[in-house]
């Protein structure tokens, strides 16, 4: 399962070599590191969160699915792909 906000810490920490460093002899520390860069990228793309999430509409066909609420795309759109965890998602 892909969590976006885990992704960003993960890449923001493999390009901070001194951290790198340190956390080969500190696993606590890059658990800490990693675990303040996700909270810190979920907390960037909440806005965006904001923007696109899950509303019910009809079909033409009269069956009910599920559509983002700014994007004339079904759920999820391709901006909800990026802003959401894996299991956030249908």
């Amino acid at each position: 399962m892909s969590d976006p906000a885990v992704e960003a810490a993960k890449g923001a920490f493999a390009n901070m070599p001194i951290m790198v460093e340190a956390a080969g002899t500190q696993p606590v520390l890059k658990a800490l590191v990693l675990e303040v860069g996700a909270a810190a990228a979920r907390e960037a793309l909440r806005p965006i969160r904001e923007l696109h999430y899950s509303v019910g509409a009809g079909t033409p066909t009269g069956e009910f699915a599920e559509k983002c609420c700014t994007c004339p795309e079904y759920w999820p759109c391709e901006t909800a792909r990026l802003v959401y965890a894996a299991e956030e998602l249908p």
